[in-house]
C-alpha cells in the first residue's frame, strides 16, 4: 500500500503549490477588510468569522447547503442504487442504459445550468408547455423566480447531472458482490426485499460511504450549475455559501469577507473528508 501511495508523490509535488498557496492567502486575507484592487488593508483578525456568525444571508445560505445535502443523501443516491439494481438485471441494453446516464455528467455545470433555466421557462419551456398542454397547469408559473420553488428545481438539475455518476459507482459495488452470497440468502427463503436490504446493501457499505462523501462535498462547494440557473435569486433563496462568497469578493468589492466565507466552506468540506476517514478506519 505504501509503495503504491509513492506513485502518487510527483502528482502532488506538482499540484500542491497551487493549492496551498491559494489557500494560504485565503486564510490570510480573511483578517483584513480590503476591496481586492488597492494596497489599503485594514486588520480585523476574526472579524469577519464574527459578522459571519451573525449574518442572516450566510446562515441562509448554510441553511441551503444542509438542505442540499439531505436531499442527496435521501433521495439522489436512493435513486442511483435502484437504477444500479435495475441496471444490473439488465441482459440488454445495459451499456446504453449507463451511457444515457452517463449523457448528463459529460455538460459543463454552466451548460446544465442554462439547459434547465431555458426547460423551465414559463411561456417557451418544454415542460411548463407540456403541463399546460396536459391541463396541470392553468398559467405560466415562474418557477425559477419563486422562493418557494426555486430551490428544489435547482436539486433537480444537480441530480440529473451527478445520478448516473453515482449508478455507474455502485454498479462497480454490485460487481464485487460474490453472486453465491445472495444465491445462499434466497435458497434460505430470503425475497427480494430481504437479500437487497440485509445482503447487496451492507456489502455495498463502502460505496455508499464513498458515494455519501462524494455527495457531501459536491452539495457543499456547488456554484456553477447554481449561479447560471439563479444566481442565489431570489432574493437569496438559492444562495449558497459559494455564490454568496463569489458575491461578496466580485459584486461588492469586500475580499475580505469573501475570503472569511471561502475560509469557512474550506473548513467544512475538510471536516467532511476527515470525518469520512475517520468513519472508515473504525469501520475497518
Amino acid at each position: 500500500m505504501k509503495t503504491r501511495s509513492l506513485y502518487c508523490v510527483p502528482a502532488l509535488l506538482f499540484f500542491l503549490p497551487f493549492l496551498l498557496f491559494p489557500l494560504v492567502d485565503c486564510l490570510g486575507l480573511s483578517r483584513f477588510v480590503w476591496d481586492g484592487i488597492t494596497q489599503d488593508k485594514v486588520f480585523v483578525g476574526l472579524g469577519h468569522y464574527r459578522a459571519l456568525w451573525l449574518d442572516p444571508v450566510m446562515r441562509s445560505s448554510l441553511g441551503h447547503n444542509a438542505l442540499l445535502i439531505l436531499f442527496s443523501l435521501l433521495f439522489q443516491l436512493s435513486l442511483a442504487f435502484l437504477l444500479a439494481l435495475f441496471v444490473s438485471k439488465l441482459s440488454r441494453g445495459a451499456r446504453l442504459m449507463k451511457g444515457a446516464l452517463l449523457t448528463p455528467l459529460m455538460l459543463s455545470p454552466v451548460a446544465c445550468g442554462l439547459l434547465w433555466g431555458d426547460l423551465l421557462d414559463p411561456h417557451l419551456g418544454p415542460i411548463q408547455t407540456g403541463l399546460r398542454g396536459l391541463g396541470i397547469l392553468s398559467r405560466p408559473q415562474g418557477w425559477l423566480s419563486d422562493p418557494g420553488w426555486s430551490l428544489f428545481w435547482i436539486f433537480i438539475a444537480i441530480s440529473w447531472r451527478h445520478v448516473g455518476f453515482h449508478v455507474l459507482l455502485m454498479l462497480a459495488g454490485l460487481e464485487r458482490i460474490p453472486r453465491q452470497t445472495e444465491e445462499a440468502a434466497r435458497v434460505d427463503g430470503a425475497g427480494r426485499l430481504g437479500v437487497t436490504f440485509h445482503i447487496t446493501l451492507p456489502l455495498m457499505g463502502k460505496t455508499v460511504a464513498l458515494c455519501g462523501l462524494l455527495s457531501v462535498v459536491g452539495s457543499l462547494k456547488y456554484f456553477d450549475l447554481v449561479y447560471a440557473m439563479t444566481r442565489g435569486g431570489p432574493a437569496h433563496a438559492t444562495e449558497l455559501v459559494a455564490t454568496y462568497a463569489y458575491k461578496l469578493a466580485f459584486d461588492q468589492s469586500r475580499m475580505g469577507y469573501a475570503c472569511a466565507a471561502f475560509s469557512v466552506l474550506f473548513g467544512l468540506t475538510f471536516g467532511a473528508g476527515v470525518l469520512y476517514r475517520l468513519l472508515r478506519g473504525r469501520s475497518g
